[in-house]
């Protein structure tokens, strides 16, 4: 098992110092660490980049990443980097798309969570189309 962190971006050998106590809490209990760069995954789209501090895995080692929220796309593409290098992720790209964007959980979970409504992140969201949306809690709060 091996938790993957973001690295500073700054200091991309050092982890990102909002999960530094839980870096060194894992070190301390000698649970194998490894470091991505989140800007290169994220901000220039190079998952190969990101990853390419990673050890190599033993074939199949299970991973799990702990670090900033990312799109579904983003995942998916961490997810095949390390898999590449021998590190499979516990959740795959469907089950993170399904746990961390609404639309996709939804239907599971509509009768435990307040009316909801979303707008496609897709689509250009003009302030007519928000009115519409919202429309149909009429005057209560929201």
């Amino acid at each position: 098992m091996r938790v993957i962190f973001c690295s500073d971006p700054l200091s991309p050998r050092q982890v990102d110092t909002t999960y530094l106590s839980e870096y060194e809490a894992a070190r301390a209990l000698n649970i194998a660490t490894s470091l991505i760069s989140y800007e290169a995954l994220v901000d220039e789209g190079d998952a190969l980049r990101a990853v390419r501090r990673v050890e190599l895995g033993v074939d199949g080692e299970l991973g799990v990443y702990r670090g900033w929220m990312l799109r579904p796309e983003a995942y998916g593409r961490l997810y095949q980097a390390l898999a590449e290098r021998g590190v499979t992720l516990i959740n795959t790209p469907e089950a993170y798309r399904h746990c961390h964007y609404l639309p996709a959980s939804f239907a599971a979970i509509a009768d435990l969570t307040p009316w909801t409504v979303w707008l496609d992140a897709n689509d250009s969201a003009s302030m007519d189309a928000v009115m519409d949306a919202v429309r149909v809690f009429g005057n209560r709060p929201i």
